[in-house]
């Protein structure tokens, strides 16, 4: 089967193969943070904020990013996508108040997810975070889906949350996107 890829102009060819299973099966293992427990970024994972953030089903969210090396440059746009080098890393990670509307209420960490620019174009894998919020695991390619326990004005809710398929992460983060959908000059313009 060929595919037509219009806006860089290429014709693909769609094969079988083996997928690329080596993506650390836990978010400790990944190096991404210097401290689990505090979210600490290790040296390099450096955080910022979009102006505009969309709503993720009451989730609040943090975000990182890390270029690979001193060497490396991303190439910025005015009102056009930006160019990244191959092995830049995003990294968003989203929490649910335990008790809706209040932002005192303790924080159930849900997943952090990790976007990884390469050579072919750009990848997604997501961490879910286990129930003692010590560690995350990596979710396998199709996605995930699970109940989160909440309070929600005094009484017991249950909110349905969704990981998104790797496959579904490459539907939105594209070349013709921008790869990284907040990582533009609008976003980052405060």
């Amino acid at each position: 089967v060929l595919v037509c890829d219009l806006e860089p102009g290429t014709l693909k060819r769609i094969v079988t193969g083996t997928p690329d299973n080596t993506f650390p099966t836990t978010l400790s293992a990944t190096g991404l943070f210097a401290d689990l427990a505090d979210l600490s970024p290790a040296p390099g994972l450096l955080p910022y904020k979009p102006n505009l953030r969309f709503w993720s089903d009451y989730a609040e969210k943090r975000r990182w990013f890390a270029i690979p090396d001193s060497t490396s440059r991303m190439t910025w746009s005015r009102d056009g996508a930006w160019t990244f080098p191959a092995g830049q890393i995003w990294v968003k990670h989203f929490d649910l108040e335990s008790e809706r509307g209040n932002p005192t209420s303790p924080k159930k960490r849900i997943e952090t997810r990790v976007l990884v620019k390469n050579d072919e174009g750009t990848y997604g894998v997501s961490y879910r975070w286990n129930e003692a919020g010590t560690d995350a695991t990596l979710v396998p390619d199709g996605g995930d889906g699970f109940p989160v326990n909440l309070t929600v004005d005094g009484a017991p809710y249950v909110q349905q949350w969704e990981i998104p398929s790797r496959s579904q992460c490459a539907t939105c983060h594209s070349a013709t996107a921008g790869h990284a959908l907040s990582f533009n000059t609008r976003q980052l313009n405060l």
